[in-house]
């Protein structure tokens, strides 16, 4: 198991070069004896790319930091997140919202009420403008504590109120109830990238036919609708549905179209909502749009390091991506160049995911395009990730991919044992996977096929796969590789992108 990294190191990582000008700056202003010396610690973390305590202890082994670290440490870490709630105040609207909500706390205790009851209005205003409804129930329980002292409480009035709270605490249940709900399907695509069996849609169709699910109509704010339609495009995408997902997708984008105000407050998950929306471009073929969202994307000056991260390694997938698509891998060795000038900094765990899902996009390319040597460096690179939780589908396609790069590369040495670490791994997860199966059949036939006579193999496997497509569990294999192109490819002495753009120029 993993050691975890140090949780001082990860938040002083985690923060933007703004955040640690910022929390010098609050240091000094708020400094003790000592003090200092917290911040050459801050330096000295900040400097590293791996935590190592024990340079860290040498470093400072005639301070006191040494000989209270663990102390030292917490208050460091305790101060960082002070400077960072500092740093944020009135930045966001959300904040905002906060910070009128405690000075109309304020002015109710100094008895100035019409003063507080002003200054509710204002931030319940704001609140509706960005659906902050959790501040907004805390905001009409704190303006029914005075408005009595204000105006005169009539029946009218008291009935309004409650009227008021009862729909707040409506919209709240109702945007949980859809919550919920999509994080009951989200957790199921957690493995797996599409539905291989009768249980699993079982399971699915459970969840998504709910009667209280059944229509967007019945989300009551933009967080709710949004939740739906991200819930249904995940059913749709583990069913096999493309066009349906890709659908509730664009559905999502349009949610956010002209809501300025609610993208700037929820710049992560807007973002998000656009990659997932490129991502379904992508499966349904959809260049132009795959392209506009990449745009978008572009746009966005992320406003956190983690967006700012989550941004990089997208964006580069997405260009491959629409290279792919479109048969310009112009686009693609851009992606790559872009991204080996960066990754090098990105050296922590956490971006192990995010690593191999950019690696394994880039090997695929590679594969269409014909550059084999490249295609194995990916590989390399694959293998040389940590062995984190990894979805199931990521990694069969990985090795499979590889047995396909060794074929070509002439390692046909390390295919049987690619094949028996492969065929043990569907055995522990207990997965019958018909096109994984037949995959490790045609590269064993080839392993030991002299070369004059691939072409029969290829011939019978090409039949054989278009055989398997017609099977619904097995279809969203050959869309995570397309083996059917690769044969095709192979008994014309081509690559895969030549086979690609003669089929677009008979359309």
């Amino acid at each position: 198991m993993a050691v975890k990294e140090d949780k001082l190191f990860r938040l002083i990582k985690s923060m933007q070069k703004s955040e640690k000008i910022f929390f010098k700056k609050f240091a000094a202003i708020y400094r003790k004896e000592g003090a200092s010396n917290y911040i050459q610690l801050f330096d000295a973390i900040d400097k590293q790319n791996v935590y190592d305590e024990r340079k860290l202890l040498r470093k400072f082994k005639s301070t006191n930091i040494s000989k209270y670290y663990s102390a030292s440490k917490n208050y460091l870490y305790e101060n960082i997140l002070k400077s960072l709630k500092t740093f944020r105040q009135g930045k966001s609207t959300h904040s905002k919202v906060q910070q009128l909500k405690e000075d109309a706390q304020i002015l109710v205790e100094k008895g100035l009420y019409e003063e507080a009851y002003k200054v509710v209005q204002k931030a319940k205003k704001i609140a509706y403008e960005i659906e902050y409804y959790p501040a907004l129930l805390e905001l009409i329980e704190l303006e029914n504590s005075f408005v009595g002292f204000v105006v005169k409480l009539t029946q009218e009035l008291n009935d309004q109120i409650k009227k008021e709270q009862a729909k707040v605490i409506d919209i709240i249940g109702n945007q949980h109830f859809f919550a919920w709900t999509y994080y009951d399907i989200s957790y199921l695509s957690k493995n797996y990238q599409f539905a291989r069996s009768a249980e699993d849609l079982e399971r699915l169709a459970k969840l998504i036919r709910q009667p209280s699910f059944k229509a967007l109509e019945l989300a009551k704010s933009h967080n709710a609708r949004l939740h739906y339609c991200y819930a249904n495009a995940i059913y749709h995408q583990l069913t096999g549905d493309h066009n349906q997902e890709w659908q509730f997708k664009r559905t999502m984008v349009s949610l956010w179209e002209g809501k300025t105000a609610l993208q700037k407050e929820n710049q992560r998950y807007y973002s998000i909502c656009l990659i997932s929306y490129a991502y379904s471009s992508y499966s349904n073929k959809k260049a132009e749009e795959l392209h506009k969202t990449l745009e978008l994307l572009q746009a966005i000056k992320p406003q956190t390091s983690s967006l700012e991260e989550t941004l990089f390694f997208s964006k580069n997938t997405i260009a491959s991506y629409y290279a792919k698509l479109t048969l310009d891998f112009k686009h693609f060795e851009d992606a790559v160049q872009e991204f080996q000038k960066k990754i090098e900094s990105y050296t922590e765990d956490k971006f192990t995911t995010a690593k191999r899902s950019t690696y394994l996009n880039f090997l695929d390319t590679s594969i269409i395009k014909g550059d084999y040597a490249l295609a194995q460096e990916w590989c390399w690179q694959i293998e040389q990730l940590p062995k984190t939780e990894v979805q199931q589908d990521a990694q069969y396609l990985s090795q499979l991919l590889a047995l396909v790069v060794y074929f070509k590369q002439q390692n046909l040495e390390l295919i049987e044992s690619l094949c028996r670490s492969i065929e043990y791994k569907i055995h522990k997860d207990d997965k019958p996977y018909e096109y994984e199966h037949l995959f490790l059949k045609l590269f064993r036939k080839l392993q030991n096929t002299p070369e004059f006579e691939y072409s029969e193999v290829y011939t019978a496997y090409l039949n054989k796969f278009r055989e398997l497509q017609s099977n619904p569990f097995e279809q969203q294999a050959f869309e995570n590789f397309d083996i059917l192109t690769w044969l095709e490819a192979e008994l014309q002495k081509a690559t895969m992108a030549a086979i690609y753009t003669k089929e677009k120029a008979h359309l």
